[in-house]
């Protein structure tokens, strides 16, 4: 594993950076905070105008009260030609048959229509209020119709001597008034038609139903955009510790990535000045790119003399770099882990410029990584390090510089192409 990608290393570069660190956790922690805390203040100030909301919404809510009276009807039997005769279904049947007869309708509509009439204008204005009915209907008349059909007779199903009476209304009490009205006035009424039958009063029962809508209409029941949640004190607090918590685990996620980037970078070659870190002498940094010649009249300004424009350039200051030294035979091996592309045309250029010297140059990749490049290694006596800016790691420089080294072979110098 190389050393840059080394953990004790990496962590180190984290400590040195401890201050930088902290202060984005704070920052995180302070911001997420901030705003968790000023959006449940928010809505604390805001809770009790919209608990009277929902408060209100709940109690207005319109809804039917059906209220019913069970009736037990005892069994009365008759006797013809000395068989006695069950009479249940023929009482029950007066029930069913009386629930709107004129005589019963009219005394029931005598004594509650007129209540039950103001009560509707009232519900028809909260039906429409929400959605139930539309504008136009609001307008309707209440009628007999109307009240008759909130009258309720019904049998049970399973058990023949038990009639439900009642009524229902969007008043509660009024419901309950007319109900119990109503199933006296039947059980009367009943009693008058089938001589001795006997009925009593055994249950009541309430429920409530929302309203059917009508078509075309949309209902919209504001209950439902109510609080659903108490925000407290002490759940302002909580929530303003989570959103610390939360930002500060966010922007330690953050620093560590862009710490780990910013240490990525500090290892690779960008500038002349990390060639020198490397203790190896450098050949030249060759400013390869149509603005090459900026490049090292800027290099040289600054008093980097190893510039050139250009790869070419280098190759004949090269030859000459060979003749001087007295090296005219043998091969020269090229190595460097990364751009191959850039490295591979290095050394096409180096061979062209140079092939009136005796000398092959060699380029398989990386000492430390390529099994061809090793397999020249009892050929050669000298190296050339290459490196490409913004691609090569610093200490790749140095490990290609200790397998030389391992191999007896010289290395004559640093070559970096931007």
């Amino acid at each position: 594993m190389n050393d840059f990608y080394d953990l004790n290393d990496l962590v180190a570069f984290y400590l040195k950076k401890w201050k930088s660190v902290l202060a984005v956790i704070m920052i995180g922690a302070i911001a997420f905070a901030g705003v968790r805390l000023v959006s449940n203040i928010q809505q604390y100030k805001n809770q009790d105008e919209n608990q009277v909301i929902k408060n209100q919404a709940e109690g207005e809510e319109p809804t039917w009260k059906r209220i019913t009276y069970t009736v037990k009807v005892d069994d009365l039997y008759d006797i013809v030609e000395g068989i006695p005769v069950l009479k249940t279904k023929e009482i029950t049947e007066a029930f069913l048959k009386g629930a709107k007869s004129e005589s019963v309708m009219n005394e029931l509509l005598n004594k509650y229509f007129e209540k039950e009439k103001q009560e509707d204008t009232s519900r028809k204005e909260s039906f429409n209020h929400y959605g139930y009915i539309l504008d136009k209907e609001k307008d309707y008349p209440y009628t007999y119709y109307d009240f008759m059909n909130q009258t309720i007779v019904e049998q049970d199903t399973n058990i023949e001597n038990y009639v439900m009476i009642g009524f229902k209304s969007t008043d509660e009490e009024l419901a309950e008034e007319i109900a119990k009205e109503y199933t006296d006035i039947l059980i009367k009424h009943v009693n008058e038609i089938v001589k001795e039958s006997k009925c009593e009063v055994v249950d009541k029962t309430l429920v409530y139903e929302l309203p059917a809508t009508s078509a075309g209409a949309v209902s919209s029941r504001k209950v439902d955009a109510a609080v659903n949640t108490v925000i407290t004190k002490s759940s302002i607090v909580k929530q303003t510790i989570k959103g610390a918590i939360w930002g500060a685990m966010i922007a330690a996620c953050l620093i560590i990535v862009v710490l780990f980037f910013i240490y990525y970078t500090s290892k690779k070659v960008r500038k002349y000045s990390d060639l020198k870190k490397s203790n190896i002498d450098i050949l030249g940094v060759i400013a390869d790119g149509k603005i090459g010649r900026y490049k090292k009249f800027i290099g040289r300004l600054e008093g980097n003399n190893e510039y050139f424009a250009n790869q070419e350039e280098f190759a004949q200051y090269f030859c000459e770099f060979l003749k001087v030294n007295g090296i005219s035979e043998g091969n020269i091996l090229i190595c460097g882990n990364d751009h191959k592309k850039k490295l591979t045309k290095f050394q096409e250029v180096l061979s062209e410029i140079c092939r009136d010297i005796k000398i092959d140059f060699i380029y398989e990749g990386s000492l430390s990584i390529s099994k061809e490049a090793l397999r020249n290694v009892n050929n050669v006596s000298y190296a050339i390090i290459g490196e490409v800016f913004n691609k090569s790691l610093i200490n790749s420089m140095e490990e290609e510089y200790k397998y030389c080294q391992n191999y007896n072979i010289k290395v004559l110098g640093l070559v970096a192409i931007e």
